[in-house]
């Protein structure tokens, strides 16, 4: 997995990219197959924004957040992509479930005819 990020209008401090690592390492636990990992930091007057671009496999996600505080923002941005890869793996882990059970239900009819 390869982390990039990137700082607009801000210097980006190692405490700041040692929490966004962090946080971003915590997403493995839905699939091992992260490519890339895109962080875009930001600060516009009183707003701290921060979006979080993710590749796995041939699909895109894709969270922003906007908070008074940067760490908050990222930590929203976290939670949005956690419950994304979670719907991701809820839908390949029940397609999968599918498949099994009618290769078993085809295998059953075959040996009671």
């Amino acid at each position: 997995m390869q982390i990039t990020i990137k700082g607009r209008h801000i210097e980006l401090t190692p405490a700041l990219k040692d929490h966004v690592t962090k946080r971003v390492e915590k997403l493995k636990k839905y699939t091992d197959n992260i490519l890339t990992v895109s962080v875009i930091l930001s600060v516009e007057k009183y707003r701290h924004i921060s979006e979080i671009n993710i590749h796995v496999d041939d699909q895109l996600f894709v969270s922003k957040a906007e908070t008074d505080d940067l760490y908050a923002s990222v930590d929203q941005c976290i939670e949005k992509l956690d419950t994304q890869l979670n719907k991701r793996k809820a839908r390949y882990s029940s397609s999968r479930k599918k498949e099994r059970s009618d290769e078993a239900g085809g295998e059953e009819t075959a040996d009671t005819e």
